[in-house]
């Protein structure tokens, strides 16, 4: 869709240029536009190489190894679920090594590796649309799958607790749907008491608040279970 509607913006602006007789600034700012891009590429790539041949100098020396062993009681017990042989582990720890080390540029590799992660589980997966929650809405777009509900960035206070609501209720059959989260918001999903107190800690708006309590609910009721599981995502599909 995205694709479809940058197409459509690049033919208005030309258009309007050739009518308007701005064809020349057009041109230019095309031009302009494509060397800015190249320049910004090239510098990027000069960045991600100095940053990943750190983290690869300290893979090397054994220093990522040692605070993996570290860490790892932490990660286990923030994702039970994870065995300790599964590569989401390696890349979660990694994610936080590097951010440990104040190597930003080296943890967004990782963070890509846990979306590569999710696109292969649901390319195998048996549900044909997904749920999101949790500020993740580029998701739907990168795994090219439909939204149950009318947005798929329900947490915007835009969007109304009435609205998603009635989006819940009209979703059918969840058999078929695939609810997709990030780990915070399963902190509360794991609770034994979803409470005001708790909830308010975590978001400041009392219609958010109730929002993540709704889509609890569709998923204690409709008998989800967690299937998939990595530092940035968390899938929860029917039985």
């Amino acid at each position: 869709m995205l694709n479809y509607l940058w197409a459509v913006m690049i033919a208005v602006g030309i258009i309007y240029g050739v009518f308007s007789g701005n064809m020349e600034a057009v041109t230019n700012g095309a031009l302009d536009s494509a060397k800015e891009a190249i320049s910004l590429c090239l510098n990027m790539c000069g960045i991600m190489a100095l940053w990943m041949g750190l983290m690869e100098i300290a893979k090397t020396s054994g220093l990522i190894e040692v605070m993996t062993k570290k860490i790892s009681p932490f990660v286990s017990f923030m994702f039970p679920r994870i065995p300790k042989e599964h590569p989401a582990r390696e890349a979660i720890s990694t994610n936080i090594i590097a951010n440990i080390l104040g190597l930003g540029w080296a943890a967004t590799p990782a963070g890509l590796k846990a979306m590569e992660e999710l696109c292969s589980f649901m390319k195998e997966s048996k549900s044909d649309r997904i749920v999101l929650y949790g500020e993740i809405p580029g998701v739907s777009y990168l795994l090219g799958q439909e939204c149950a509900v009318s947005t798929s960035w329900p947490d915007l206070a835009s969007f109304s607790l009435e609205d998603w609501e009635d989006d819940l209720r009209s979703v059918g059959d969840w058999n078929e749907v695939s609810i997709i989260v990030s780990p915070d918001i399963v902190m509360w999903f794991e609770a034994e008491e979803i409470t005001e107190e708790g909830l308010l800690s975590f978001m400041a708006e009392d219609s958010r608040m109730e929002k993540v309590q709704a889509l609890y609910e569709v998923i204690q009721g409709e008998g989800f279970t967690v299937v998939f599981e990595n530092e940035e995502f968390i899938v929860y599909q029917t039985e």
